[in-house]
């Protein structure tokens, strides 16, 4: 979790205002298929709700996997999302098949990836889709409604050969994250805290250092600071004819972190329900432990649409929490809000 916040400052800019995921290889489009002889994976495990005249051919047997998948993972991990493992197969391949995190060559039983799929996985979100019992993937291939079997998945790590694909460094075919924009970060601000997303119009519940953050682009009367805020964060000047900030600066990182503050610190304050799922305002250390650290995993399911692991738990319990309640809740839970909305995949498309 930290290491992302800090990532996210080395990676602040690059030519076409993209953040890419660092990777250390970078796939060969003519990598050889990890099949074994005659080994497919059947057409109809590529069962999908589209039209068929849209499938592609597989290009290999991680693509035939990927293909058998994909109705079921994408709508939380397609193009459009922060973390989009569904998007390609160089995305494929590049954020889950040789990320160790979910996949371990070779290793089926200690790969996360299983584990989401059985249902198993620990955590806050033990299973992968998300939803009740019934939606885990392992129930829908039960039901009929998925035909590749958890056994076959396990197969193919069991056999995938480790950074098979890869060559040295990274791809600009693999993952990739355009920046959201001012509007759409106020937007997501006001999202995640339980409003109605204004698109960083004025409305009453988004505080940034005691005000509300406006878009010159509206031509509503604002202040020099507002303006300057706005501005900061990469926002579009429309009286300078300026299309607004595609990269991230380090003034707009610090930007951000104020915008942060100002609203986590208002929502906080005024006890907002949304925020406060599974612990309240007033619980403490150490008696409602528990409590505060499901609410911690709640938050960042909210904010970053993402399970956290208990690494990224205890990350933002004991070097952000632990420490700001000796001053107060308010500051402590301010600052786990802050924290989330700095992460890189709450500022990414």
């Amino acid at each position: 979790m930290m290491a992302r916040i800090i990532l996210l400052t080395l990676l602040l800019s690059s030519c076409e205002g993209k953040i890419q995921f660092a990777q250390q290889h970078e796939f060969d489009k003519n990598s050889t298929n990890n099949n074994a002889p005659g080994q497919t994976i059947s057409e109809s495990n590529n069962k999908t709700s589209g039209t068929e005249e849209c499938r592609t051919r597989p290009k290999n047997r991680n693509d035939e996997i990927r293909l058998a998948l994909e109705p079921f993972c994408k709508d939380c991990h397609g193009k459009v999302n922060s973390t989009p493992f569904f998007a390609s197969l160089e995305a494929f391949e590049a954020g889950l098949v040789y990320n160790p995190k979910f996949v371990k060559p070779g290793n089926s039983k200690d790969s996360k990836l299983i584990h989401f799929l059985r249902g198993k996985a620990e955590g806050a979100f033990p299973q992968m889709p998300l939803g009740n019992e019934d939606n885990k993937y392992v129930s829908l291939v039960d039901q009929g409604v998925a035909t590749l079997r958890v056994e076959e998945i396990e197969t193919w790590i069991d056999t995938l050969a480790p950074d098979v694909s890869f060559r040295g460094k990274a791809s600009g075919r693999s993952i990739t994250i355009s920046r959201l924009s001012a509007d759409q970060i106020l937007s997501a601000i006001q999202i995640a805290l339980g409003q109605a997303p204004t698109g960083g119009r004025k409305k009453d519940g988004l505080a940034m250092l005691g005000s509300t953050p406006l878009s010159p682009a509206i031509f509503t009367p604002i202040t020099s600071l507002q303006r300057d805020l706005y501005l900061g964060l990469g926002g579009s000047d429309y009286l300078e004819r300026g299309r607004g900030d595609k990269v991230w600066t380090t003034t707009g990182v610090g930007i951000l972190n104020q915008v942060a503050q100002g609203a986590c610190a208002l929502a906080v304050s005024r006890n907002n329900a949304t925020l406060f799922k599974y612990a309240s305002l007033t619980d403490k250390l150490p008696d409602q432990e528990n409590e505060i650290k499901m609410n911690i995993a709640y938050l960042y399911q909210r904010f970053l649409y993402e399970s956290a692991t208990e690494d990224d738990i205890d990350a933002l319990f004991e070097e952000i929490y632990r420490p700001a309640e000796l001053i107060s809740t308010k500051i402590a839970w301010t600052q786990i809000c802050t924290a989330l909305i700095r992460d890189p995949l709450f500022i990414t498309l």
